[in-house]
């Protein structure tokens, strides 16, 4: 069979995948076919800097090695950063299917062993409470991940299956949001636990589905103009329209965070403290 022929039954294995695993499998097979895996195994590029990036992961690993744990968890502080050697570049995500360069994943799986080797050694250097203040600050300059999920009908089923997909691979992150339909996908995926999930996946027949009935224009007329005017704490669902606003039922955004802190900014924002 030709390259050519190779890679249009990989990428029709891909679309049909029912895993994960095997989408990660026929996707691999088309990096190999396209020679993109060569290009991951090469760490230079002009899309990021290689060698600086390079120069931190040793000098990580080096620290980490010779269990010098302050020096060590102040490297972490001032070279952990998202942006760091432009290793965020979206370029560098689009080449491959199943990665970037190597190089990139070798420094992150050395941060990730350098503050575990920062948490189980102990050091009069490096109190418990300096210790949690480094990787606080840390968590802060490196950010974190945020799911948005577009609007429109269809695309439910797709997003229900990137929550599903993300999900099983304990990559789901804990800030969901969404427009539309995407937004009615976020509030079910908060204000479940990871336990209510798995049901809802086990079962996707159960999923409440009164909120994608249509209600008349005049209905939709006359609840927006009630949302616009009335005060929000006195607005209650009272026909099939408005109950397609509150597709959740009564349940509060905080009561939905305190049953599990995946949060939806959608709703009124949490601070920490509140959690």
């Amino acid at each position: 069979m030709s390259l050519f022929g190779q890679a249009r039954k990989l990428r029709h294995a891909m679309q049909e995948a029912q895993t994960y695993d095997d989408w990660f499998a026929a996707a691999e097979a088309l990096d190999r076919v396209g020679h993109n895996d060569i290009w991951r195994e090469d760490p230079t590029s002009k899309l990021y800097h290689y060698e600086l990036l390079a120069e931190h992961l040793a000098k990580l690993r080096d620290l980490r090695e010779t269990a010098q744990v302050g020096p060590l968890a102040r490297t972490i502080q001032e070279s952990l950063h998202r942006h760091l050697g432009e290793i965020s570049s979206p370029d560098l995500y689009s080449h491959a299917h199943t990665g970037t360069k190597r190089l990139i994943g070798a420094y992150l799986e050395e941060v990730e062993r350098a503050m575990r080797f920062i948490c189980e050694h102990d050091t009069p250097s490096l109190p418990l409470e300096e210790k949690l203040q480094n990787f606080e600050q840390a968590a802060h300059n490196f950010g974190g991940t945020a799911l948005i999920l577009s609007g429109g009908l269809a695309f439910g089923i797709y997003h229900m299956g990137v929550i599903k997909a993300l999900w099983e691979q304990r990559l789901l992150p804990t800030v969901i949001s969404g427009s539309s339909m995407g937004a009615i996908v976020a509030a079910v995926t908060c204000t479940r636990t990871d336990a209510e999930l798995a049901e809802l996946f086990a079962h996707p027949e159960r999923i409440h589905v009164d909120a994608l009935k249509l209600a008349s224009p005049a209905e939709i007329i006359r609840e927006r103009k009630l949302l616009n005017s009335s005060p929000t704490h006195a607005v209650q669902p009272r026909s099939r329209a408005a109950e397609a606003l509150h597709p959740l039922g009564r349940a509060g955004h905080l009561a939905a965070n305190r049953h599990h802190p995946r949060s939806d900014p959608a709703e009124p924002g949490l601070r920490r403290g509140d959690r």
